[in-house]
């Protein structure tokens, strides 16, 4: 593959990665800012059920897109720019480290904190017993967990956004 190829690939998936996190960001944040306040403002059992309901509709193929799709082109971005650094992108080193950083907190933080965090609590949110005291109590402890997760994964995205936006620049 040529140097102008690798280096327009790293550049689509630069600007796809920069694009990409900063979505993913925004759509965090406005569950931790707006979404989860709103539903912990109802009666226990309509928030946990606002909630799961929630929880059921955003599995869908734009959001899982948008979501997988920004951890690939985060990785294709970072790949081109460790196999072809001198070209169009060279920034030195240090574009190539941007979109690395990006890469580590879109996984880490975007991707990897959802499976082991934020889905687990919403798995546990789905299966306890509707109505009841059980359900009340898990809800409470919900909002806490998840809303404290949801924050970091947003401040995570953000931070991949920022340093993929910033490999372009430098």
């Amino acid at each position: 593959m040529s140097a102008l190829v690798i280096d327009t690939l790293t550049l689509v998936a630069t600007v796809g990665a920069t694009v990409g996190a900063a979505m993913v960001s925004g759509l965090f944040f406005i569950f931790s800012n707006t979404v989860l306040p709103a539903l912990a403002a109802r009666p226990d059992a309509d928030g946990a059920a606002g909630m799961r309901a929630i929880n059921a509709v955003i599995l869908n193929p734009v959001f899982l897109a948008l979501f997988f799709g920004t951890g690939i082109v985060s990785i294709i971005a970072a790949g081109g720019g460790m196999l072809n650094g001198l070209g169009m992108l060279d920034g030195g080193g240090w574009a190539d480290a941007l979109r690395g950083m990006a890469t580590l907190f879109y996984l880490g933080g975007g991707i990897a904190i959802t499976g082991v965090r934020n889905v687990p609590l919403n798995n546990r949110l789905r299966d306890v017993e509707t109505g009841g005291a059980a359900e009340a109590a898990v809800w409470s402890d919900y909002q806490a967990q998840w809303r404290r997760w949801n924050s970091r994964r947003a401040l995570c995205c953000l931070a991949a956004s920022l340093s993929a936006g910033a490999s372009l620049i430098v």
